[in-house]
């Protein structure tokens, strides 16, 4: 009777393990109407799960696009099923559920006035301080790093700060596609000159800029550059030297190669974000959702190229978290099994 209670308890650890494993998010694109035109640029998007918040802007009159990949994670592995809620400054706009390994296409659409407490679409606080607030001075944004000087990595440290309550952060690094971030990070630049652009947006929806040029020169012979160098090894750069085997040694190289209100609105709900499963051609099933009413989706060229290039990154992303979680599992596995051996061969020998 004890030997069944153990191995009843060794079984209940493994499926806790198991459990507990976090799983790939849940992916989100798509349009942003208000008032029956496109959502200016930097109206925030805001899902809430679980009582979690995952932030996100719009550009040209969409959001989630490349590079602004918009992700629901599931750090827990346990957000199968449950209700994504989507907010544009309070205002719900649509809902969805989590689905890991989940690449969906949810528009949203909303009607605002001035008044109705909801700063969305093209209110400001210039144009209706009733909703967005009074204008106050734009949010002044200091860069600590990187600084105006030499760096002989590409991998640098970005931190910034302001003086005001900042909602939303986001970076331009030479001229691409401003991207969001939660400070501090580490970006990697290009080397050369490299010009850098950090934007802030105050919770009064008012944003402030800073800029900073500085120039990175690599070593000859430096981690990354694709040949694994005779002071390089697998433990030190994997990157050029590939990953170390069970078997083998840490030394030497060899060559290896803001703004608006909001009335009324309407969504859709549908499925999620997570990176597993994904079809034999290792791109993920688009699922397409709108919140019109009798409008019809159509994924144009550029959604498609988009969805293409997020697939990609989805199938690394669950590339490296499946490996994670095999080895995981493989490990628990074996000690579960060896746990029962014992347990059995003890109970013999009594």
């Amino acid at each position: 009777m004890r030997t069944k209670a153990v191995i009843i308890c060794f079984a209940l650890l493994f499926i806790s393990f198991v459990s507990a494993i976090p799983k790939v998010p849940h992916q989100f694109y798509g349009s942003v109407n208000v008032n029956g035109v496109p959502a200016p640029d930097n109206n925030i998007i805001t899902a809430s799960i679980e009582g979690n918040e995952y932030l996100t802007i719009t550009k040209n009159g969409k959001y989630g696009s490349n590079p602004n990949s918009f992700f629901i994670e599931d750090p827990n592995g346990d957000r199968e099923g449950k209700t994504i809620e989507f907010f544009m400054d309070g205002l719900k706009v649509g809902s969805s559920t989590f689905t890991n390994n989940g690449y969906t296409k949810l528009d949203f659409s909303a009607t605002t006035t001035c008044g109705d407490t909801f700063c969305i679409g093209s209110e400001t606080c210039g144009t209706c301080a009733t909703d967005c607030g009074i204008c106050t001075s734009p949010p002044i944004i200091t860069i600590s790093s990187p600084e105006n000087k030499l760096y002989d990595t590409l991998k640098i440290n970005l931190d910034v700060s302001a003086d005001q309550q900042i909602i939303v952060w986001l970076y331009s690094l030479n001229a691409q596609i401003p991207t969001t971030f939660t400070p501090n990070i580490i970006m990697t630049a290009e080397e050369g000159l490299n010009n850098l652009t950090v934007i802030g947006i105050s919770n009064t929806f008012q944003s402030g800029q800073n800029s900073v040029s500085f120039n990175v020169d690599l070593p000859d012979d430096f981690c990354g550059n694709a040949v694994c160098g005779p002071e390089e090894s697998c433990s030190t750069c994997s990157a050029d030297c590939g990953a170390c085997s069970s078997s083998s040694s840490s030394g030497g190289g060899g060559s290896s190669s803001s703004s608006g209100g909001g009335s009324s609105s309407s969504s859709s709900s549908g499925g999620g974000v997570v990176l597993s499963n994904p079809p034999s051609n290792n791109q993920p099933e688009v699922e397409t959702l709108s919140t019109q009413t009798g409008e019809e989706n159509t994924n144009t060229d550029e959604e498609i190229t988009q969805g293409t290039k997020k697939s990609g990154i989805t199938g690394a992303v669950t590339g490296l978290i499946n490996g994670i979680k095999d080895k995981t599992i493989l490990i628990i596995g074996i000690i579960f099994v060896l746990g029962i051996v014992i347990l059995i061969v003890y109970r013999r020998k009594k």
